[in-house]
């Protein structure tokens, strides 16, 4: 089987997993750089499902870490994800 990789700039050269393909991701095919541009309905049904699931898991967490946290969040933890759908 003929492994992946990222078409990216910052993760250039590296070999993705299912968690790295979604609509609008570079991947390096064959040596050309290739956008993804459409998932059947079931996929984008599970990640639209499970993206909201899992925000709200995140959003939980956070509030349950600053009731015991004497310092400010990273901000990279409280921004909001800006739809990579």
């Amino acid at each position: 089987m003929k492994e992946i990789y990222s078409g990216e700039k910052k993760k250039q050269g590296q070999v993705i997993d299912c968690w790295d393909m979604y609509v609008g991701c570079y991947v390096d095919i064959f040596g050309k750089p290739t956008i993804l541009k459409q998932c059947d309905l079931k996929t984008a049904e599970w990640n639209q499902f499970y993206g909201s699931f899992l925000t709200e898991m995140k959003n939980t967490f956070i509030e349950e870490l600053k009731k015991y946290e004497r310092k400010a969040l990273d901000p990279k933890l409280t921004r909001a994800c800006g739809g990579k759908g």
